[in-house]
């Protein structure tokens, strides 16, 4: 087991720290700041893990430990200022221009420098996946700065004039003494499966927002944010100048992400977003690419992925079938790292993404693309200018769980009184937009409800490798900000922009339509809609047999209903935690509606979602109970 030990400004040496698991950094300060053992208390309960290093530093009311892979930042942290000005921590990578003026390689050391030259507003030129901690040694001020998007999820919370931070919030929970789960973050996560933002389940602890600057002294906590994610259309410039400049952005910003030394891998689907990140590299870059791709062997993303993979000559391509026994093995692991801000559907990703892990250093990962330059979440309703009353209908719309259904699920005897609190977040989540045309405000709100939740998915994927995400550049992304939302829509401009970067790529299937990126916009909405009808029959011919006829789905990499009816250790594994009633949900669920949803399932009826949700809310009481 490795262990790291880190000098203070008076030489003292620290005790070794034990190695633990969840990568990031915990902090305190403020009067706790001195309490070393707090420190330990908040490390000890995350769990161990051989393959990460810790650093750990205590100063005068503070205290740091950062949790990593080696891979980013080797250089032992924090770095101090030869004057004992200030001193740094950096978790991820961070990227700058090249006409920077100060000529510094090292993350750490360049944010220091830079800080000392221009203070905390330096933070609006860097770009990269990071969180970074800066502690003014002279103010005994503190600075916690995220990356525009929020890509590594850490939590904070105040107690007794001090200011608590860690990549779990188990570790800031054992430091406060409690852990009560609010009644609004039940009903939250029901309704939306999801919370917005930056609620957690319980009182006073919160998620770091995207693009957030927190500054605590004795004085207390304030926070603002340094970047806000504001649609501006240009309708000035043609498209063949927009897609010239997001090719030559795009393709800087691969490269710029293409670490020497370090390995690179990429998850591979059907869609259009992985396929982009390949596109963005050149033939040799390609060659040294090793790329996963999770299904089964004839399900449509594994059978376009391959395709991928030939066309743009990837070096190894590694294919994992997704079963329910993964799910089974590594739900309560789930559950534990994304304190179940995610349900436990997607636990299979763990041994995927540890055995991916051996072979790859980064991930590179083509985020959202799909859902901002392809506008996913346009409609033309949207388009021909819906007012803010019917967008936020429309909001109030995107449910888990509907009201009668959560009327029926859960005990609560307010639940009025918690319903119209979550209608009110909608018109909160609206009055913090920034944007102005109908259509930009409703992919903000999107991207800031829907997509600033999705980094919790990087949990596990942390645990194991680095990841890098291209299309979160800075001057990319604020290139795409100008498109406007009627080349957005119907992934207008994503093709075109595709198609000019790589016709070979493009001219494969794009799997969420059945036809070639490349095939023209008419034809990708008639196979869309006729894929969804085919989809559409196979379930409610299930549905009308009760699960006599079961044909299978091969658009997707997994079928939670088919398992259901399928596979006897998923039935026996789900039904003995949903019918639990020894995990204390029993003051928050109704048991017989829950049974009643599982008779259904078997029937036929495509409830497993919410079942799941079901089951990892259960889960997490077990691991609140054992932590108490």
């Amino acid at each position: 087991m490795l262990e790291v030990s880190t000098k203070s400004p008076n030489n003292n040496i620290l005790m070794p720290v034990r190695v633990i698991k969840m990568a990031g950094i915990i902090g305190i300060f403020g009067k706790h700041g001195n309490d070393h053992d707090l420190l330990d208390v908040m490390k000890e309960r995350l769990v161990r893990s051989p393959h990460h290093k810790v650093e750990r530093y205590h100063g005068k009311d503070f205290g740091l430990a950062r949790i990593h892979l080696g891979k980013y930042q080797k250089k032992e942290q924090p770095i101090v200022d030869p004057e004992h000005r200030a001193l740094v921590m950096v978790h991820g990578r961070i990227y700058r221009d090249e006409g920077s003026d100060i000529d510094i390689s090292d993350d750490a050391d360049y944010c220091l420098a830079k800080y000392l030259k221009c203070g905390i507003d330096f933070i609006k030129g860097l770009d990269g996946n990071f969180l970074l901690v800066i502690h003014d040694l002279r103010t005994n001020s503190t600075y916690v700065v995220n990356d525009r998007f929020g890509f590594r999820p850490h939590y904070y919370a105040l107690k007794d004039g001090s200011m608590f931070m860690a990549p779990e919030p188990k570790a800031i929970l054992s430091a406060l003494g409690e852990s009560t789960i609010t009644d609004e973050a039940v009903v939250e996560f029901f309704a939306r499966g999801k919370f917005w933002g930056g609620r957690t389940w319980f009182k006073d602890l919160h998620i770091l927002a995207p693009a957030t600057v927190l500054m605590f002294n004795e004085e207390g906590l304030k926070s603002w944010s340094y970047w806000d994610m504001k649609y501006q259309a240009d309708r000035t410039t043609s498209d063949e100048a927009v897609i010239e400049k997001l090719i030559e952005t795009f393709k800087k910003a691969v490269s710029t992400r293409l670490t020497p030394g370090l390995r690179i891998g990429t998850s591979l689907s059907g869609g259009m977003d992985s396929r982009t990140v390949i596109a963005g590299m050149d033939i040799d870059n390609r060659r040294a690419v090793t790329s996963l791709t999770f299904g089964s062997e004839e399900c449509g993303e594994v059978v376009a992925a391959r395709e991928v993979v030939r066309v743009a000559g990837i070096g190894k391509h590694e294919i994992m079938e997704v079963t329910p026994k993964m799910i089974i093995d590594n739900a309560a692991k789930d559950v534990e790292l994304t304190e179940c801000r995610l349900f436990m559907g997607l636990a299979f990703t763990h041994p995927i993404f540890e055995k991916f892990g051996e072979e790859v250093d980064v991930l590179m990962d083509g985020f959202a693309l799909d859902l901002t330059l392809g506008g996913s979440y346009l409609s033309d309703e949207v388009i021909k200018g819906a007012s803010i009353q019917r967008m936020k209908e429309m909001a109030r719309g995107k449910r888990l769980f509907s009201d009668v259904e959560l009327a029926e699920l859960l005990l609560d005897k307010q639940l009025d009184k918690r319903i119209e609190w979550l209608n009110s977040t909608v018109d909160e989540a609206f009055s913090n937009l920034v944007s102005e045309e109908p259509a930009n405000i409703w992919d903000e709100f999107s991207m800031k409800t829907h997509v600033a939740w999705m980094h919790i998915g990087d949990v596990p994927l942390l645990e194991h490798v680095e990841v890098t995400h291209p299309s979160s550049d800075s001057r990319f992304f604020d290139i795409l900000l100008q498109i406007p939302p009627e080349k957005r829509i119907h992934h207008r401009i994503y093709r075109s922009f595709l198609m000019t970067l790589d016709m070979d790529l493009a001219n494969v299937v794009y799997n969420n339509t059945g036809c070639k990126v490349s095939a023209p916009l008419a034809l990708w909405s008639i196979k869309y809609k006729f894929r969804g009808l085919m989809t559409a029959v196979k379930l409610r011919l299930n549905q009308i047999s009760n699960g006599g006829i079961d044909i299978p789905l091969r658009k997707s990499y997994v079928n939670y209903d088919a398992w259901f009816r399928s596979n006897s250790e998923w039935r026996c594994f789900l039904e003995g935690i949903l019918l639990d009633r020894t995990d204390g949900s029993d003051q928050y669920l109704n048991h017989n509606y829950i049974k009643r949803m599982l008779d259904e399932e078997f029937r036929g009826h495509a409830n497993a979602v919410k079942l799941l949700h079901i089951a990892s809310f259960k889960m997490f009481l077990r691991s609140t109970q054992r932590r108490s």
